[in-house]
Protein backbone atom coordinates (compact mmCIF):
# COMPACT_ATOMS: atom_id res chain seq x y z
CA UNK A 1 0.00 0.00 0.00
CA UNK A 2 1.39 3.35 -1.02
CA UNK A 3 0.57 5.13 2.22
CA UNK A 4 0.66 2.21 4.60
CA UNK A 5 3.48 3.84 6.56
CA UNK A 6 3.72 7.60 7.09
CA UNK A 7 6.41 9.25 9.22
CA UNK A 8 6.68 12.94 10.13
CA UNK A 9 9.95 14.20 8.65
CA UNK A 10 9.31 17.90 8.31
CA UNK A 11 12.15 18.81 10.71
CA UNK A 12 14.84 16.35 9.54
CA UNK A 13 16.08 14.46 6.45
CA UNK A 14 14.77 10.93 5.96
CA UNK A 15 16.11 7.79 4.28
CA UNK A 16 14.26 4.49 3.81
CA UNK A 17 16.61 1.51 3.76
CA UNK A 18 15.72 -2.05 2.92
CA UNK A 19 17.64 -5.12 4.01
CA UNK A 20 20.14 -4.58 1.20
CA UNK A 21 20.82 -1.07 2.56
CA UNK A 22 19.65 0.49 -0.69
CA UNK A 23 17.08 3.21 -1.24
CA UNK A 24 13.76 2.08 -2.58
CA UNK A 25 11.71 4.96 -4.00
CA UNK A 26 10.34 7.30 -1.33
CA UNK A 27 8.55 10.61 -1.60
CA UNK A 28 7.32 13.41 0.66
CA UNK A 29 3.60 14.04 0.76
CA UNK A 30 2.23 17.59 0.75
CA UNK A 31 1.71 17.42 4.50
CA UNK A 32 5.42 16.70 5.05
CA UNK A 33 5.00 13.02 5.80
CA UNK A 34 7.11 10.30 4.28
CA UNK A 35 5.20 7.88 2.11
CA UNK A 36 6.57 4.66 0.63
CA UNK A 37 6.60 4.55 -3.16
CA UNK A 38 6.46 7.36 -5.69
CA UNK A 39 8.84 8.57 -8.40
CA UNK A 40 11.64 10.03 -6.16
CA UNK A 41 14.76 8.08 -7.10
CA UNK A 42 17.60 7.28 -4.69
CA UNK A 43 19.97 9.41 -6.78
CA UNK A 44 17.60 12.37 -6.52
CA UNK A 45 17.30 11.81 -2.76
CA UNK A 46 21.09 11.87 -2.40
CA UNK A 47 21.27 15.07 -4.43
CA UNK A 48 18.81 16.70 -2.02
CA UNK A 49 20.80 15.62 1.06
CA UNK A 50 24.23 16.58 2.34
CA UNK A 51 24.76 13.09 3.76
CA UNK A 52 25.93 9.93 2.05
CA UNK A 53 25.30 6.58 3.78
CA UNK A 54 28.38 5.14 2.09
CA UNK A 55 30.65 7.45 4.04
CA UNK A 56 32.39 5.88 7.02
CA UNK A 57 30.45 6.31 10.24
CA UNK A 58 32.13 6.50 13.66
CA UNK A 59 31.19 6.53 17.32
CA UNK A 60 31.81 9.38 19.75
CA UNK A 61 35.21 7.90 20.62
CA UNK A 62 36.25 7.71 16.95
CA UNK A 63 35.84 3.95 16.51
CA UNK A 64 33.85 2.82 13.44
CA UNK A 65 30.32 1.49 13.64
CA UNK A 66 30.54 -2.27 13.19
CA UNK A 67 27.78 -4.30 11.60
CA UNK A 68 26.46 -5.48 14.96
CA UNK A 69 26.27 -1.94 16.35
CA UNK A 70 25.07 0.07 13.36
CA UNK A 71 21.57 1.34 14.32
CA UNK A 72 20.05 0.53 10.90
CA UNK A 73 21.31 -3.04 10.97
CA UNK A 74 20.29 -3.44 14.60
CA UNK A 75 16.72 -2.44 13.67
CA UNK A 76 16.70 -4.72 10.63
CA UNK A 77 17.97 -7.62 12.72
CA UNK A 78 15.86 -7.14 15.86
CA UNK A 79 12.86 -5.15 14.64
CA UNK A 80 13.46 -2.68 17.51
CA UNK A 81 13.67 1.07 16.85
CA UNK A 82 16.88 2.87 17.79
CA UNK A 83 16.54 6.35 19.23
CA UNK A 84 19.08 9.15 19.69
CA UNK A 85 22.17 7.40 18.31
CA UNK A 86 25.05 9.81 17.72
CA UNK A 87 27.09 9.12 14.59
CA UNK A 88 29.99 10.90 12.96
CA UNK A 89 30.30 10.95 9.16
CA UNK A 90 33.42 11.89 7.23
CA UNK A 91 32.08 13.85 4.24
CA UNK A 92 33.56 13.92 0.74
CA UNK A 93 35.24 17.28 1.40
CA UNK A 94 37.04 15.84 4.44
CA UNK A 95 34.88 17.54 7.05
CA UNK A 96 33.54 15.53 9.97
CA UNK A 97 29.79 15.88 10.36
CA UNK A 98 27.80 14.64 13.37
CA UNK A 99 24.21 13.47 13.12
CA UNK A 100 21.62 12.18 15.57
CA UNK A 101 19.90 9.07 14.16
CA UNK A 102 16.51 7.53 14.90
CA UNK A 103 15.42 4.31 13.18
CA UNK A 104 11.91 2.90 12.79
CA UNK A 105 11.17 -0.57 11.35
CA UNK A 106 8.62 -0.96 8.54
CA UNK A 107 6.60 -4.18 8.92
CA UNK A 108 4.40 -5.78 6.29
CA UNK A 109 0.98 -6.96 7.36
CA UNK A 110 1.33 -10.03 9.58
CA UNK A 111 5.15 -10.02 9.43
CA UNK A 112 7.33 -9.99 12.56
CA UNK A 113 10.47 -8.98 10.70
CA UNK A 114 11.12 -5.54 9.22
CA UNK A 115 10.70 -5.14 5.50
CA UNK A 116 12.62 -1.87 5.56
CA UNK A 117 13.82 0.81 7.97
CA UNK A 118 12.96 4.48 8.07
CA UNK A 119 15.96 6.50 9.23
CA UNK A 120 15.50 10.06 10.45
CA UNK A 121 18.48 12.15 11.39
CA UNK A 122 19.39 15.71 12.29
CA UNK A 123 22.66 17.57 11.93
CA UNK A 124 24.13 18.20 15.40
CA UNK A 125 27.60 19.31 14.26
CA UNK A 126 27.18 22.88 15.52
CA UNK A 127 25.76 21.68 18.82
CA UNK A 128 28.63 19.22 19.33
CA UNK A 129 31.14 21.93 18.51
CA UNK A 130 29.64 24.13 21.22
CA UNK A 131 29.50 21.23 23.66
CA UNK A 132 33.15 20.40 23.01
CA UNK A 133 34.12 24.04 23.49
CA UNK A 134 32.14 24.09 26.73
CA UNK A 135 33.80 20.89 27.96
CA UNK A 136 37.21 22.29 27.05
CA UNK A 137 36.46 25.49 28.95
CA UNK A 138 35.26 23.49 31.96
CA UNK A 139 38.43 21.41 31.85
CA UNK A 140 40.53 24.58 31.70
CA UNK A 141 38.70 26.03 34.70
CA UNK A 142 39.15 22.81 36.65
CA UNK A 143 42.86 22.78 35.79
CA UNK A 144 43.22 26.40 36.91
CA UNK A 145 41.48 25.61 40.19
CA UNK A 146 43.55 22.47 40.75
CA UNK A 147 46.86 24.25 40.09
CA UNK A 148 45.98 27.51 41.83
CA UNK A 149 48.45 28.66 44.51
CA UNK A 150 45.43 29.56 46.67
CA UNK A 151 43.39 26.94 48.53
CA UNK A 152 39.99 26.39 46.88
CA UNK A 153 36.89 24.29 47.49
CA UNK A 154 34.14 23.64 44.92
CA UNK A 155 30.70 22.21 45.78
CA UNK A 156 27.39 21.84 43.99
CA UNK A 157 24.28 23.79 44.95
CA UNK A 158 23.33 21.07 47.48
CA UNK A 159 26.76 21.38 49.15
CA UNK A 160 27.77 17.93 47.97
CA UNK A 161 30.44 16.61 45.64
CA UNK A 162 33.23 18.72 47.11
CA UNK A 163 36.31 19.30 44.97
CA UNK A 164 39.44 20.29 46.91
CA UNK A 165 42.44 21.55 45.00
CA UNK A 166 46.03 20.56 45.73
CA UNK A 167 46.84 23.73 47.69
CA UNK A 168 43.86 23.09 49.98
CA UNK A 169 45.17 19.64 50.85
CA UNK A 170 48.68 21.00 51.38
CA UNK A 171 47.58 23.77 53.75
CA UNK A 172 44.68 22.20 55.62
CA UNK A 173 45.54 18.53 55.15
CA UNK A 174 42.15 17.02 54.32
CA UNK A 175 41.25 15.12 51.14
CA UNK A 176 37.99 14.72 49.24
CA UNK A 177 37.43 11.31 50.84
CA UNK A 178 37.54 12.89 54.30
CA UNK A 179 35.26 15.80 53.29
CA UNK A 180 32.65 14.41 50.86
CA UNK A 181 30.20 17.20 51.71
CA UNK A 182 29.85 20.38 53.74
CA UNK A 183 28.38 18.53 56.74
CA UNK A 184 31.69 16.73 57.23
CA UNK A 185 33.63 20.00 56.85
CA UNK A 186 32.17 21.95 59.77
CA UNK A 187 33.19 19.69 62.69
CA UNK A 188 36.64 19.05 61.22
CA UNK A 189 37.48 22.70 60.56
CA UNK A 190 35.82 24.05 63.73
CA UNK A 191 36.00 21.38 66.46
CA UNK A 192 34.96 23.86 69.17
CA UNK A 193 31.12 23.72 69.14
CA UNK A 194 30.68 27.30 70.34
CA UNK A 195 33.05 28.74 67.77
CA UNK A 196 31.48 26.54 65.08
CA UNK A 197 27.99 27.87 65.82
CA UNK A 198 29.33 31.41 65.80
CA UNK A 199 30.94 30.94 62.38
CA UNK A 200 27.89 29.17 60.92
CA UNK A 201 25.56 31.93 62.13
CA UNK A 202 27.79 34.70 60.81
CA UNK A 203 28.27 32.93 57.46
CA UNK A 204 24.52 32.41 57.03
CA UNK A 205 23.88 36.09 57.78
CA UNK A 206 26.38 37.15 55.13
CA UNK A 207 24.72 34.87 52.58
CA UNK A 208 21.29 36.31 53.41
CA UNK A 209 22.60 39.88 53.06
CA UNK A 210 24.16 39.03 49.71
CA UNK A 211 20.85 37.59 48.48
CA UNK A 212 18.84 40.53 49.81
CA UNK A 213 21.03 43.20 48.19
CA UNK A 214 22.01 41.10 45.14
CA UNK A 215 25.66 41.52 46.04
CA UNK A 216 28.71 39.35 46.63
CA UNK A 217 29.20 37.56 49.92
CA UNK A 218 31.38 39.63 52.22
CA UNK A 219 34.78 38.04 52.96
CA UNK A 220 35.05 36.51 56.41
CA UNK A 221 38.12 35.91 58.59
CA UNK A 222 38.15 32.59 60.48
CA UNK A 223 40.45 30.27 62.42
CA UNK A 224 40.51 26.79 60.89
CA UNK A 225 41.87 23.71 62.62
CA UNK A 226 44.02 21.72 60.20
CA UNK A 227 44.33 17.96 60.05
CA UNK A 228 47.58 18.03 62.07
CA UNK A 229 45.85 19.96 64.87
CA UNK A 230 47.43 23.33 64.11
CA UNK A 231 45.34 26.47 63.58
CA UNK A 232 45.62 28.76 60.59
CA UNK A 233 43.91 32.06 59.91
CA UNK A 234 42.07 32.37 56.59
CA UNK A 235 40.01 35.02 54.87
CA UNK A 236 37.17 33.19 53.09
CA UNK A 237 35.68 34.43 49.81
CA UNK A 238 32.73 32.71 48.12
CA UNK A 239 31.06 33.02 44.75
CA UNK A 240 28.74 30.99 42.52
CA UNK A 241 28.94 30.05 38.85
CA UNK A 242 26.05 28.05 37.48
CA UNK A 243 25.21 25.24 39.87
CA UNK A 244 28.66 25.36 41.45
CA UNK A 245 29.88 27.26 44.50
CA UNK A 246 33.53 28.28 44.73
CA UNK A 247 35.07 29.01 48.13
CA UNK A 248 38.55 30.57 48.21
CA UNK A 249 40.74 30.38 51.33
CA UNK A 250 43.32 33.19 51.49
CA UNK A 251 45.94 32.21 54.07
CA UNK A 252 46.63 35.12 56.44
CA UNK A 253 48.60 33.12 59.01
CA UNK A 254 52.09 34.30 58.06
CA UNK A 255 50.84 37.86 57.62
CA UNK A 256 49.26 37.88 61.07
CA UNK A 257 52.45 36.44 62.60
CA UNK A 258 54.55 39.08 60.85
CA UNK A 259 52.22 41.88 62.01
CA UNK A 260 52.32 40.55 65.58
CA UNK A 261 56.13 40.36 65.54
CA UNK A 262 56.35 43.87 64.10
CA UNK A 263 54.08 45.23 66.83
CA UNK A 264 56.11 43.48 69.51
CA UNK A 265 59.35 44.88 68.06
CA UNK A 266 57.81 48.35 67.89
CA UNK A 267 56.66 48.11 71.51
CA UNK A 268 60.12 46.98 72.61
CA UNK A 269 61.78 49.83 70.68
CA UNK A 270 59.42 52.34 72.25
CA UNK A 271 60.15 50.93 75.71
CA UNK A 272 63.92 51.14 75.10
CA UNK A 273 63.62 54.69 73.81
CA UNK A 274 61.52 55.68 76.80
CA UNK A 275 64.06 54.14 79.15
CA UNK A 276 66.84 56.14 77.47
CA UNK A 277 64.85 59.35 77.74
CA UNK A 278 64.07 58.65 81.39
CA UNK A 279 67.75 57.97 82.08
CA UNK A 280 68.91 61.20 80.41
CA UNK A 281 66.33 63.27 82.22
CA UNK A 282 67.21 61.65 85.56
CA UNK A 283 70.97 62.05 85.07
CA UNK A 284 70.68 65.67 83.94
CA UNK A 285 68.71 66.48 87.08
CA UNK A 286 71.13 64.58 89.29
CA UNK A 287 74.17 66.36 87.82
CA UNK A 288 72.59 69.81 87.79
CA UNK A 289 71.96 69.75 91.54
CA UNK A 290 75.67 69.64 92.57
CA UNK A 291 76.57 71.84 89.60
CA UNK A 292 74.31 74.60 90.90
CA UNK A 293 75.97 74.32 94.29
CA UNK A 294 79.39 74.50 92.62
CA UNK A 295 78.39 77.63 90.70
CA UNK A 296 77.06 79.19 93.85
CA UNK A 297 80.32 78.64 95.70
CA UNK A 298 82.33 80.09 92.77
CA UNK A 299 80.09 83.13 92.78
CA UNK A 300 80.65 83.59 96.52
CA UNK A 301 84.40 83.22 96.05
CA UNK A 302 84.40 85.91 93.40
CA UNK A 303 82.78 88.27 95.91
CA UNK A 304 85.78 87.98 98.29
CA UNK A 305 89.14 89.79 98.18
CA UNK A 306 91.21 88.02 95.59
CA UNK A 307 94.30 88.71 93.58
CA UNK A 308 93.86 89.33 89.92
CA UNK A 309 95.32 85.93 89.07
CA UNK A 310 93.01 84.17 91.50
CA UNK A 311 90.03 86.08 90.24
CA UNK A 312 90.92 85.15 86.68
CA UNK A 313 91.14 81.48 87.58
CA UNK A 314 87.80 81.58 89.36
CA UNK A 315 86.12 83.37 86.46
CA UNK A 316 87.36 80.69 84.06
CA UNK A 317 86.05 77.98 86.37
CA UNK A 318 82.76 79.82 86.71
CA UNK A 319 82.42 80.16 82.90
CA UNK A 320 83.26 76.51 82.30
CA UNK A 321 80.71 75.49 84.92
CA UNK A 322 78.06 77.55 83.21
CA UNK A 323 78.92 75.87 79.89
CA UNK A 324 78.58 72.48 81.54
CA UNK A 325 75.25 73.52 82.98
CA UNK A 326 74.13 74.57 79.50
CA UNK A 327 75.15 71.16 78.16
CA UNK A 328 73.07 69.50 80.86
CA UNK A 329 70.14 71.68 79.90
CA UNK A 330 70.60 70.61 76.28
CA UNK A 331 70.48 66.94 77.33
CA UNK A 332 67.28 67.63 79.22
CA UNK A 333 65.92 69.40 76.14
CA UNK A 334 66.72 66.26 74.07
CA UNK A 335 64.58 64.16 76.37
CA UNK A 336 61.87 66.78 75.99
CA UNK A 337 62.14 66.54 72.21
CA UNK A 338 61.61 62.75 72.30
CA UNK A 339 58.70 63.24 74.68
CA UNK A 340 57.22 65.93 72.44
CA UNK A 341 57.43 68.57 75.21
CA UNK A 342 60.16 70.91 73.87
CA UNK A 343 59.23 74.57 73.63
CA UNK A 344 61.21 77.08 71.60
CA UNK A 345 61.92 80.48 73.14
CA UNK A 346 62.97 83.74 71.52
CA UNK A 347 65.44 85.79 73.62
CA UNK A 348 67.62 88.87 73.13
CA UNK A 349 71.30 88.17 73.83
CA UNK A 350 74.59 90.02 73.58
CA UNK A 351 76.95 88.60 71.00
CA UNK A 352 79.97 90.08 72.79
CA UNK A 353 79.09 88.19 75.95
CA UNK A 354 78.76 84.87 74.03
CA UNK A 355 82.16 85.36 72.37
CA UNK A 356 83.77 86.36 75.65
CA UNK A 357 82.38 83.27 77.29
CA UNK A 358 83.73 81.09 74.48
CA UNK A 359 87.17 82.71 74.84
CA UNK A 360 87.13 81.98 78.56
CA UNK A 361 86.38 78.29 77.91
CA UNK A 362 89.12 77.69 75.33
CA UNK A 363 91.67 80.25 76.61
CA UNK A 364 93.46 77.81 78.89
CA UNK A 365 93.93 75.20 76.15
CA UNK A 366 95.01 77.86 73.67
CA UNK A 367 97.77 79.05 75.98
Amino acid sequence: ARAAVRVDCRSMPVFRLDKRLVFPPVELAEDGLLAVGGDLTPQRLLELSAFNPDWQSIHDDGTPFLEETHPVLVTLRTGQPQQGVTMGLRMSNGELCWILINTQPLLLDGSMHPHAVVVTFSDITARRTMEQALRAAQADVQTLIERSPIAMLVADDRQRGLLLNQRFSELIGYSTKEIPDIDHWWPLAYPDPDYRREIQTEWQQRIERAIEYDASIEPMEVRITCRDGSERIFQIHATSFGERNLVVFVDLTEQRVAVSQMRQAQAQAEQANQAKSDFLAHMSHEIRTPMNAFLGMLHLCLETDLSEQQRGFLRQAHGASQSLLGLLNDILDLSKVEAGQLRLESRIFGLDAVIAHLVTVVEGQAK
